[in-house]
C-alpha cells in the first residue's frame, strides 16, 4: 500500500496540542512516571484476565440503578468530582481484592477520553516532587493530568507528591487530579500524607455496610 509522508510540522503540532505523545514517542518521562494504559505490569496474572476484555466491568451506578443495592457515589459522582474544582484529590480504600484498583482504572479510562481531556499517568515508587514538576513543566499551557498511585501506603514519596501536586495547582494553569488507592488498615496513614491537598475518600467498607444495612 502507499506509504503517507508527514512532515515535521504535523508532528510539532501534534506534540503541542498533546504533550503527552511525546512520551508515547520519544519517551522520557520522569522518574516513576509511566503512561497509563489501561493495563497493569505483566506480572498479576488475574490483572491480565481483569484487562481482557473477558469479564466486563458492572459498574456502580449500574448497580444502583437496576435497584440491587445503593452505593455511595458511584462512577459519574466520582468523575464529576475528579473534574471539578474541589476534586484535586480521591481515595479509594477498603480491604484486598474488593475492586479499589480495578475502580481507579474505570475512572482513569473514563478521564482519558476526548470529552473529559485529561492525560492519565501512574506513579511508581520511585516518584517524587521532581517528577511532578518536570511533569507539569513538559506541557506549554493549561492541561488536565490524571496521577494514579496504587497501594498508596508503599508510596514512599507520596508526601512529597502531594505536596507538589498542590504547588503545581496554585501556581499555574494546569489541573492536576490525584487518585490513590490504599487498603483499609492504612487510610490514615495515607491521609495524613495526602493531608495538604484537598481529598475525598471512597471506602469501600462503608459501601459494604450500607448495602447490608438495607
Amino acid at each position: 500500500g502507499a506509504v503517507g509522508v508527514l512532515s515535521w510540522d504535523w508532528f510539532a503540532g501534534e506534540i503541542t496540542e498533546h504533550p503527552s505523545l511525546a512520551f508515547r514517542w520519544f519517551r522520557g518521562l520522569p522518574r516513576g512516571v509511566e503512561l497509563f494504559a489501561g493495563q497493569d505490569d505483566a506480572e498479576a496474572t488475574f490483572r491480565d484476565f481483569l484487562n481482557s476484555g473477558q469479564l466486563r466491568y458492572f459498574s456502580r451506578d449500574e448497580y444502583a440503578r437496576d435497584g440491587i443495592g445503593r452505593v455511595d457515589r458511584g462512577e459519574a459522582e466520582l468523575i464529576a468530582q475528579l473534574k471539578g474544582e474541589a476534586g484535586v484529590a480521591l481515595l479509594i480504600t477498603g480491604p484486598g481484592g474488593v475492586g479499589k484498583t480495578r475502580l481507579s482504572w474505570e475512572l482513569a479510562n473514563e478521564l482519558a477520553k476526548p470529552e473529559h481531556g485529561f492525560d492519565v499517568y501512574r506513579l511508581g515508587r520511585s516518584a517524587g516532587s521532581d517528577s511532578i514538576a518536570r511533569l507539569a513543566a513538559s506541557y506549554p499551557g493549561p492541561a488536565s493530568i490524571l496521577l494514579l498511585v496504587d497501594y498508596a501506603e508503599a508510596a514512599p514519596g507520596l508526601a512529597e507528591i502531594a505536596d507538589a501536586i498542590g504547588h503545581v495547582t496554585s501556581n499555574s494553569g494546569h489541573r492536576l487530579r490525584l487518585v490513590a488507592t490504599c487498603r483499609a488498615s492504612a487510610v490514615n496513614q495515607v491521609k495524613d500524607a495526602v493531608s495538604a491537598l484537598p481529598f475525598e475518600e471512597k471506602s469501600f467498607v462503608e459501601e459494604a455496610g450500607a448495602s447490608v444495612s438495607n
